[in-house]
This record gives structure tokens, C-alpha cells and sequence, in this order.
């Protein structure tokens, strides 16, 4: 359902669902949840234990995420003992007459720390229950986030590095060339340290200290960095729906440039969509790239891939139609190689890898009845395979596919750093991950394809680790807690607190 609310220079649109019930056991789902949710909270571990299917194999020593694998002790809280700060937040994300699911969303402080009752913890409780014919109620999925509400304050740093508490072990984070500077995200929020200036500054965040109420602590958006430089000064991007601001009630891909010395955040461009966060995250949020140096803004929308100038105010189209799997980012965002044309994933004759910090280029091409096809970035080398019109078959259940004979892997300077081809075996398709290239391979009998092992190929140049890094260690009462570690330690544990100023072009 829409409703439009209509105004003097513009409409507002707002959508909702409305469902017939009658055959829905929501309003059971919804007060078995708000049973176990109390009983989770005050401790009643007789109430939820008969639920739970406790894994001697999972982290029994994380409150950052709980499920009905872990143990009652984790589910109940554990000594923390939580109070909820402000309201629980209810939404049903399914209801049929199978099962429903429902999500709860709240803050708690945690009285059980009594050193510090006053922090704050963003939770997220995901539920999906089933009502049997018996009217009884079955539990068959809960998922339990928790994460810190970083503060910044002077309990956020200690000797070894800032500490950022209970948080996910793979915390999005950034440096600087010589690990002084840190950039990282933590429960939607970008923060960023200076360890020789010693200033923690909050750069991005809808909800902060002053803003706390429902629409500022909305969720539907994706905080991504895309680079930060020498001095510190960082870009990211905001993908999904703007909570505040001057696109407040808008959806889109914000994108913004943090300048350190002058601890201000200027936004540099807004691309809005038309469609929900969900839709749009998988696709305009799919790939932006933003360049500082020469005002250059990468955005993928609908498969085409726009150059957008900000100084000149300029637009250029670099190819349009691309499907998925024709084109491929490296791990930090800065190189992008794609297919020449779209809708031609296995009838393309030429590959560009685009240095995107740079705007410089070059090409891969084949001829005659060879293609090119991206697979994916080694750090900066880039894999891509070699294949043949005349190799076109089908698999045994009878689809069509285009393997691959080879696999050739280029770095930046333009020379094959390696090649892979083995007799009687092709590459139907690979994928890179943690620096690890996995080739799916098969067999050829006549025009038939036929599945075997599959072979891996690492790049053995060691990687060039900062001296910052994400490390985990124990605390009796809160479990296993994140700590960003510089490696040389932080002299001065009492960093300035800034809050950002921001400013819009």
C-alpha cells in the first residue's frame, strides 16, 4: 500500500504492507517471542533451555552473536545483566501460515558492568517460529547481535591500541601507509584515531549522543570505506536509506570525503534510487569508487558503469548491459577490470583493467575464436581465462557451458605472472578469496563436461601487513572483546574527542 502525503513543492511517498491474517498465528509468534525475549533478558535460564541445541564446536565465549548453538549462559546474558534503554522495536518479516519471522530491535545497558553501567549496546533479535497443529510453538531459528555503541570517550583507548569492545572479529577498517591512522566502523558509525595528533574524531553517524530517537537509529543503510590517505583524510560512502540530512527520506549512495586537518566531512556527490534498501544495496551500492586527487566518481547502476567528473560536472558512459561475473573489483576497491561489451560474458575480445586511483588503463584482447573472461584480482594481479568458441558443450544435465583452457594471471606492469594449463582438463569458472584462487574443473568427453577436483592457486608474495590489526582477547564478564592493536602501542591512552563538521557540495 502507498500513501502520499501531498505538499506545496513536493510528494512524500510511504509503503506498507497490510496481509490478511485469518490464517497467520502471528499474534501467538509475537508473544511467544516477547516470552523468550524477557525470560532472555532477567535471566531465566529454565524458560529458554529446552529451546536451545547447544554446539560444544561454537564460541562459547561471544556475546556478539547468539544463536540456539550456544549455551544457556550466553542466551540468559550471562552476569552482564541488561536493562533496555528506550523501546523495543518490533517488525514481522514474514507471516504465512507456516511460520513468521520477526526481528527486535533495542539498546540495552548492561548494569552487571557496574564500572560501566552507563555504555551503550545496539541488539538485534531475529526470531522464526512455527505453530504446530497441536497449537504448540516450535523456535526454529534466533539470532542475537550485540555490538558496542563506541563512544570514543577515554575508556576507548588503553597501551596497546583503541579499544572497541564487543564487536564483530571482522571489523571494516582502513590505514594509513605508516599505521598511525586508523579508520574503522562500528555499529554504523565511522570513526577514526590519529595516534601522533592522539585525536579521536566521530566522522559519520546518523545516531549519536544528541540524536537518539527512532528515526536517527533506523538501520537501513551500509557505511563502506573506499580509501584513506597518507595525512588521513578519508573517502567513504553511505549506501541505503538517509536517516537525516538533506536527503533525509531519500535512498541512495552518498559519498563523502573527510579532510583530517580540518576535521570536516564534505559531501561530494548523491546518487538517489527509486528502489528499497534491500534492492538497492545489491545494485547501486554494488560498486562505487570515488577519487579525490582528480574528482572522479565510479558508479555501477542497472549494469552500466558511469565516469562522473564532480569539478567539470561531466558524465561518461564506460560500457553498458554488464551482467554479473563480467566484470571484477580488487580487495581495497582501486582496480576494476571489466568486459568491453555487456551481455557477452563468454563472447568478449577484450578485458580493461582500470587503475581507478590513477584513470589509467590497459587492455587485455584475444582474436579469431578466443575470448577473455574476468575471474577476479590477487591482490593487484589480475586472473583471467582464455577460452574457446569451439569448446562450447553442455554438462550432463545438459546445459550450456563455455569452459576455459586457460588462466592467466597479469600484474599491474603488463606481464603474465603466471599461467595455468593442464592436458585434458578445462575451467568452468573460479572466484578468488583470501588471497586463494579456487578453479572449478571438468573432463571433456566428446561435447560433454563432467565435473572433477578442482585445483587452487595462492599468490606467494607475502602481503604487506600494517602495523595495525584486529585482535580479540577476554574479559570475564563481557567475553571476548575486539581491540584495533597498534604494534609499537599508544603512549597517551586519553585521546581529544572530536565530533566532525559537516558540509555539503
Amino acid at each position: 500500500m502507498k500513501v502520499t502525503l501531498y505538499l506545496d513543492n513536493q510528494n512524500i511517498y510511504f509503503y506498507t504492507r497490510i496481509k490478511n491474517s485469518a490464517d497467520c498465528n502471528y499474534k501467538k509468534s509475537l508473544d511467544f517471542a516477547n516470552d523468550f525475549h524477557n525470560a532472555a533478558l532477567e535471566n531465566q535460564g529454565d524458560k529458554v533451555e529446552s529451546y536451545l541445541e547447544t554446539d560444544s564446536s561454537e564460541d562459547s565465549s561471544t556475546y556478539q552473536e547468539v544463536t540456539l548453538a550456544s549455551t544457556q549462559s550466553q542466551v540468559t546474558w550471562g552476569s552482564l545483566a541488561p536493562q533496555v534503554s528506550g523501546n523495543v522495536y518490533w517488525e514481522i518479516k514474514e507471516c504465512n501460515e507456516n511460520y513468521t519471522s520477526l526481528v527486535l530491535k533495542y539498546q540495552v545497558k548492561c548494569t552487571g558492568d557496574t564500572d560501566y553501567a552507563d555504555r551503550l549496546y545496539s541488539v538485534k533479535e531475529f526470531f522464526r517460529i512455527r505453530t504446530g497443529e497441536d497449537a504448540q510453538q516450535y523456535l526454529l531459528d534466533y539470532d542475537r547481535t550485540m555490538n558496542q555503541r563506541f563512544d570514543g570517550k577515554t575508556t576507548a583507548l588503553n597501551q596497546k591500541g583503541v579499544l572497541v569492545g564487543i564487536a564483530p572479529t571482522d571489523l571494516e577498517y582502513e590505514t594509513n601507509t605508516d599505521g598511525t591512522i586508523v579508520a574503522f566502523i562500528e555499529d554504523n558509525q565511522l570513526w577514526h584515531y590519529d595516534k601522533k595528533e592522539d585525536e579521536m574524531s566521530l566522522v559519520f553517524g546518523f545516531a549519536d549522543t544528541e540524536n537518539m530517537d527512532v528515526r536517527t537509529l533506523c538501520d537501513l543503510h551500509d557505511i563502506r570505506l573506499i580509501s584513506v590517505d597518507e595525512k588521513g583524510n578519508t573517502t567513504f560512502t553511505v549506501v541505503g536509506y538517509m536517516n537525516r540530512g538533506v536527503h533525509e527520506g531519500q535512498v541512495g549512495v552518498a559519498v563523502y570525503y573527510f579532510d583530517a586537518e580540518k576535521n570536516s566531512v564534505t559531501e561530494k556527490a548523491f546518487v538517489p534510487s527509486e528502489d528499497g534498501y534491500y534492492l538497492m544495496k545489491e545494485d547501486l551500492g554494488k560498486f562505487v569508487y570515488y577519487s579525490n586527487s582528480d574528482e572522479n566518481l565510479y558508479v555501477m547502476i542497472d549494469g552500466t558503469l558511469y565516469l562522473v567528473n564532480l569539478k567539470d560536472n561531466t558524465r561518461e558512459v564506460l560500457v553498458k548491459d554488464l551482467e554479473e561475473g563480467q566484470y571484477q573489483v580488487s580487495p581495497d576497491g582501486h582496480l576494476l577490470a571489466y568486459q568491453s561489451e555487456g551481455g557477452k560474458i563468454n563472447e568478449s575480445q577484450k578485458i580493461i583493467v582500470l587503475n581507478l586511483k590513477t584513470g589509467k588503463s590497459f587492455d587485455i584482447t584475444s582474436e579469431g575464436d578466443e575470448y577473455v573472461k574476468p575471474i577476479g584480482f590477487i591482490r593487484n594481479d589480475f586472473a583471467y581465462g582464455m577460452l574457446r568458441g569451439s569448446d562450447a558443450g553442455t554438462n550432463i544435465s545438459g546445459q550450456s557451458v563455455y569452459p576455459m583452457y586457460k588462466v592467466d594471471i597479469i600484474t599491474q606492469k603488463q606481464e603474465i605472472a603466471k599461467t595455468y594449463e593442464v592436458q585434458d582438463f578445462y575451467i568452468l569458472d573460479g572466484y578468488v578469496a583470501d588471497n586463494m584462487m579456487t578453479l572449478n574443473r571438468v573432463n571433456r568427453n566428446e561435447n560433454t563436461y563432467i565435473s572433477t577436483t578442482a585445483d587452487y592457486i595462492t599468490n606467494n608474495q607475502e602481503k604487506e601487513e600494517s602495523n595495525i590489526t584486529v585482535e580479540t582477547y577476554n574479559d570475564d564478564l563481557r567475553g571476548t572483546l575486539v581491540r584495533l592493536t597498534y604494534e609499537n602501542g599508544i603512549k597517551d591512552s586519553k585521546a581529544k574527542n572530536f565530533k566532525t563538521k559537516a558540509s555539503t557540495v
